[in-house]
């Protein structure tokens, strides 16, 4: 389930450019105080901007020719690793790391995201082969 999505028009380039920039303001902006910085650094963003350009035909028919194209824009989340000091608070200086903070505990992730890119570019190149293991 997708959420807050929107879908508007925008009547110049600069407009759509604007929806992008407020869109992404947004997603880093503190609206939602009650998501963790763990969730707010995995969510995901998809922004697509549909380009229609039509041409009226100067022979006086008033026929039409143009096309559509679309640009996809897609924010998978990060794969930011925070190296936190281990042993805080009272007294002992424990350096040792849980395996939340192990940057290998990540590795998964990353990867994932990796090959669901090349799946992606894949689709839009038209390949034969599809990785999608």
């Amino acid at each position: 389930q997708l959420q807050n999505q929107s879908e508007l028009r925008a009547p110049t380039p600069e407009k759509a450019a604007w929806f992008l920039d407020a869109a992404i303001a947004a997603r880093h902006s503190s609206q939602h105080p009650n998501s963790s910085e763990e969730e707010h650094r995995n969510s995901h963003m998809l922004f697509t901007l549909h380009i229609y350009q039509y041409r009226m035909e100067k022979t006086g028919k008033g026929g039409m020719s143009g096309g559509r194209s679309r640009l996809h824009l897609l924010d998978l989340g990060s794969c930011d690793v925070k190296l936190l000091e281990g042993g805080g608070g009272g007294g002992g200086g424990g350096g040792g790391k849980s395996k939340e903070n192990d940057p290998l505990s990540s590795a998964p992730l990353c990867l994932s995201l990796s090959a669901l890119g090349n799946v992606i570019l894949a689709l839009v190149n038209g390949s034969k082969h599809i990785p999608y293991k």
